[in-house]
């Protein structure tokens, strides 16, 4: 059968149109096969590419649905962002953190030492705070010849054996010489007390040193 058909108008052929008052316009599907044949385009079918190819033959194609949340249009990436987590997150160059609880926190101050009538630190446990604390710095100066070493105890000072309970920390104070250290915000925790003594000779032992040393604690 050769392509084309004749119409002649009112002699039994009817084409499909459209009647827009001022004329009729045909109706087309569109379909694609080889020569003789015709495969219509699927009345369901997502999409259509159509690629006109060197001697523009049109290749028709129908595309597949675009999965949510995984597909890519062209350079345009569609993802789910992860959700930020707070405390830790950072958001360009700006980190969200923890302001350490005692930050800038008002510190109380004990004074172990002989020239405000006090007792001045030596052998016996003195208590900086009778419950838990955190100490936060101190001053500290060998009047002695010779070191001398001031036991910091997570300990009520009444129950502190100098020499046999064990220090949460030893500050070694050399010769004629003080120690002294500032750690706000933050600090030391302490869990129960915190209390204090100083000794000479050996680090372990309960000798008095031969002048007290002049101490001073901050705490909160």
């Amino acid at each position: 059968m050769s392509d084309d058909v004749a119409i002649t108008a009112g002699s039994g052929t009817s084409i499909a149109t459209d009647d827009c008052t001022s004329g009729h316009v045909q109706v087309v599907k569109l379909a694609y096969s080889a020569d003789g044949t015709r495969t219509h385009v699927p009345a369901d079918a997502d999409g259509v590419l159509v690629n006109l190819g060197t001697n523009n033959d049109v290749t028709v194609t129908t595309l597949p649905a675009l999965v949510a949340g995984s597909a890519n249009i062209g350079d345009v990436d569609v993802l789910t962002l992860p959700a930020l987590v707070a405390g830790s997150a950072n958001i360009g160059d700006v980190d969200v953190l923890t302001v350490p609880e005692h930050a800038g926190a008002a510190a109380s101050t004990i004074n172990s030492t002989s020239s405000d009538g006090g007792t001045a630190l030596t052998n016996g446990a003195q208590a900086i705070k009778a419950s838990a604390g955190k100490l936060l710095g101190y001053y500290i100066f060998n009047p002695n010849t010779v070191h001398c070493f001031v036991q910091v105890y997570n300990t009520a000072s009444g129950s502190v054996t100098v020499g046999t309970t064990n220090p949460l920390f030893m500050i070694t104070v050399p010769a004629l010489s003080a120690a002294n250290l500032w750690m706000q915000p933050g600090g030391i925790t302490f869990g129960t007390a915190i209390s204090w003594a100083a000794v000479m000779t050996t680090a372990g032992g309960n000798t008095a040193p031969t002048t007290a040393l002049d101490a001073v604690a901050w705490y909160v």
